[in-house]
């Protein structure tokens, strides 16, 4: 069952590191942990730390590069805002035991394959189109290119 942990981080913008050190988990590297962040409201002016109202504004605000180690996690965080917004992070901690495997082969680009798919359905459609016109010879520069 994971465990959530959250934080206010305060307001923030920028890149940020946020590293967390608890005191009763140690051995956090077979630890599987995801983070969360959003903006909310700030704690300083609602005065509760219990029901944090979060909302999806117009920052963008993303979390990166999460890396547990021996004594915690740390991730970076980005808030693609001009000004500095109240950020809430929640840090979800599983302890169940992680299967480790290691891929014989490298696993496929799946966005490279689909965007060779694509073209090909394209330029096949546009070899069909220009074959059925009269007097037309398709060609790299007519037929398929445009």
């Amino acid at each position: 069952m994971p465990v959530v942990h959250r934080f206010f981080l305060g307001r923030i913008n920028g890149q940020w590191t946020f590293t967390w050190k608890p005191s009763d988990k140690p051995n956090w590297n077979q630890k599987t942990v995801l983070i969360t962040a959003s903006e909310g409201f700030d704690a300083t002016e609602v005065g509760s730390l219990d029901m944090p109202a979060r909302f999806v504004g117009a920052a963008t605000i993303t979390v990166e590069n999460i890396a547990p180690f021996s004594e915690g996690v740390a991730c970076r965080i980005n808030v693609d805002w001009g000004e500095p917004l109240p950020i809430w992070v929640d840090v979800r901690v599983f302890d169940e035991k992680v299967l480790t495997r290691r891929l014989s082969s490298p696993a496929p680009r799946l966005a490279q394959c689909h965007l060779s798919f694509v073209l090909l359905t394209v330029n096949a459609r546009r070899l069909r189109r220009a074959w059925r016109e009269p007097g037309r010879v398709p060609t790299a520069a007519s037929g398929l290119a445009g």
